[in-house]
């Protein structure tokens, strides 16, 4: 059986700044990095116990991981793969500036790469979160917390749970808050998943 905690990174400098992250490389403020010793006392009250973390490079994640593992000390893997959604031109962006600049087109379908053809389609981002669910499963049955993103945890999760990807911004979303973290179990002989724990 494994079982995976997928946690998404603390507060940002960029969302203090009012900015679109996405690939925008932005770092923990105080803020954040307080979170995540927070959530490294709360994961030690719920005896989580961890096999390895695997984290997205982006800072933002990588130090969330980082401080974590100070209470584990296991490995502590980066990839790509974990990586946010690649938002494009958006990355980096003031909010404000960002809604001038490429007003939300309602009528976007899972191949359009928006705005501007720049970044990457729901298809595409859900292509890789199921590349990302593989490689975490290719590691051995234990336990397996991801450090990841908003956005990217969001597909991982849908593709986790069978649901289909959105259209038009309608659909499902799971809203993780700083830090905010699902449990899940899987048993791969039955292929069946339970989620236990959403915070």
């Amino acid at each position: 059986m494994y079982k995976i905690i997928l946690l998404r990174h603390g507060r940002s400098l960029a969302d203090d700044e009012k900015k679109l992250e996405g690939r925008y490389n932005s770092s923990l403020t105080d803020i954040g990095i307080s979170q995540a010793q927070e959530t490294l006392c709360e994961f030690r009250e719920l005896g989580y116990l961890f096999d390895a973390i695997l984290t997205s490079p982006l800072s933002r994640a990588l130090k969330t991981a980082e401080i974590i593992n100070i209470g584990y000390g296991v490995p502590l893997i980066s990839d790509d793969i974990l990586m946010e959604r690649d938002n494009g031109v958006l990355a980096g962006l003031v909010r404000a500036e960002a809604d001038l600049k490429y007003p939300i087109n309602h009528k976007i379908t899972p191949l359009t790469k928006y705005p501007n053809q720049s970044g990457e389609n729901l298809v595409v981002l859900h292509s890789r979160a199921l590349a990302a669910l593989d490689f975490i499963l290719q590691r051995r049955p234990g336990q397996y917390l991801v450090v990841s993103h908003g956005n990217f945890l969001n597909a991982l999760v849908r593709v986790i749970l069978g649901v289909p990807i959105p259209l038009n911004n309608s659909g499902c979303f799971f809203s993780f808050r700083d830090n905010g973290f699902i449990e899940f179990e899987y048993h791969e002989n039955d292929h069946k998943w339970i989620m236990r724990r959403l915070i």
